[in-house]
């Protein structure tokens, strides 16, 4: 068969793709990642805005208008939050989160007309964590899942109720892929990688260790983590590995107390602060990026001014930024109070304006510094770029080759980053 792959969502959604993938191609099948002629699709959804669940629904038009005669699957959180949406758009089969790794025997017995939709709701997903094939990917970075799930049910996010309780990944089995890789740098990704261990009686700490027995080379990066997991150990652990890209995205969500209980976070500003200066205690030329809501529902103008304060007061290399989106079944939905949309737009504008002033002021930091930047791909401008070991976005210009890394000279800012010399 030809199989068209189409994700949606989370790093997380895109090493699971990138597994399903790799079990297709050893079974002889023709795989893109483009919406192409094919004669199957396969649609990794994501949930975590109403936003995201429109544009999933979409794409099984687009499917659909690619080839009417296809069969499409349809897998991942919007699926397993309203699968009957996706039925009603003329999916063959709808497993959600559970039973991914089953997912080319799937797509072989629906090309075979043995197949029917399935609805696998949040009952069906697993107490351990579900093992998939090692993801097979082209890029120059290599995404490795070990953590499934989410224990926390912060008020706004519909995300544990979709992909269960935390579930971790067998260290052997992360080790082993991690081994085989043959890039130059590992992206070790979660659901709600800070509780990786928690169900195991290990740690995000032990693993890290670990890891460092077992690739000394590794060129390291960590996705999202919790403010929780930032400790004396834990920093120590990463400083002894010999290529650790000193990048730590915590999610922080708001710079206000008060809305921080309110969305169940667990922590206060106190606490980020603390762990914001322990990063760079260990690292001082960390880049600390976040996450932060607008227009939260308990979102007052002075809430959100305390905000703007704290980003400023952290430095964050940089904000990503979601305006508020109520999702049906999270305890923020039950709130009769809502902020205004214009309200909304105009606190992601003032967010946005912060954003790119403390970026450009980070990278700003480091003109005429060297840093290690792996070379990702050649734009249409002529230039390479490439993220450095603490996450800036490099253009340069040489004989380069992509998936290597070289040493750079930053010099001026150019686009969403800065332009270097070899």
């Amino acid at each position: 068969m030809t199989i068209s792959l189409i994700n949606l969502g989370c790093k997380v959604n895109q090493y699971e793709l990138q597994s399903i993938k790799s079990a297709l191609t050893a079974r002889g099948h023709t795989v893109s990642e483009d919406l192409t002629y094919a004669d199957a699709y396969i649609l990794n959804t994501c949930a975590v805005t109403g936003e995201a669940e429109r544009k999933s629904r979409q794409y099984v038009t687009k499917a659909l208008k690619s080839n009417p005669a296809a069969k499409i699957v349809v897998i991942g959180c919007a699926a397993e939050n309203n699968a009957e949406n996706f039925e009603k758009k003329g999916a063959h089969y709808i497993s959600g989160s559970a039973k991914k790794s089953k997912i080319a025997d799937v797509v072989e017995a629906l090309y075979k007309g043995n197949g029917a939709v399935d609805f696998a709701k949040s009952a069906a997903l697993s107490a351990k964590y579900e093992e998939m094939d090692f993801a097979s990917t082209d890029r120059a970075r290599r995404f490795v899942k070990i953590q499934d799930g989410c224990d926390n049910f912060c008020s706004y996010c519909i995300i544990p109720i979709l992909r269960g309780n935390s579930r971790s990944r067998d260290a052997d089995g992360i080790i082993a892929e991690i081994s085989a890789a043959a890039q130059k740098e590992t992206v070790v990704i979660g659901i709600n990688l800070s509780a990786y261990g928690f169900d195991t009686g290990t740690s995000l700490t032990e693993l890290i260790i670990r890891l460092h027995e077992a690739r000394p080379d590794l060129r390291l990066r960590l996705g999202s983590l919790e403010a929780r997991v930032i400790d004396g150990d834990f920093l120590t652990a990463l400083k002894a590995l010999k290529n650790f890209c000193p990048h730590f995205h915590l999610s922080l969500q708001s710079g206000d107390d008060r809305v921080l209980a309110d969305m169940n976070r667990r922590y206060d500003t106190q606490f980020f602060m603390q762990k914001t200066r322990l990063i760079r205690e260990f690292f001082p030329n960390a880049a600390v990026t976040t996450d932060i809501i607008a227009g939260f529902p308990t979102e007052s103008g002075e809430a959100f001014e305390n905000t703007l304060k704290f980003a400023e007061l952290a430095a964050f290399a940089d904000i990503h930024i979601f305006p508020y989106s109520a999702r049906q079944g999270t305890e923020a939905a039950k709130l009769k109070i809502m902020v205004a949309d214009d309200v909304i737009k105009e606190r992601v504008k003032r967010l946005t304006a912060l954003k790119h002033s403390l970026r450009e002021r980070y990278i700003d930091s480091f003109k005429g510094k060297i840093l290690n930047v792996l070379i990702e791909e050649k734009n249409s401008d002529g230039l390479f770029s490439g993220y450095s070991e603490n996450y800036i976005r490099i253009y340069a210009a040489g004989e380069l080759k992509i998936g290597e890394i070289y040493k750079v000279k930053l010099t001026d800012a150019h686009q969403d980053g800065a332009k270097g010399e070899i």
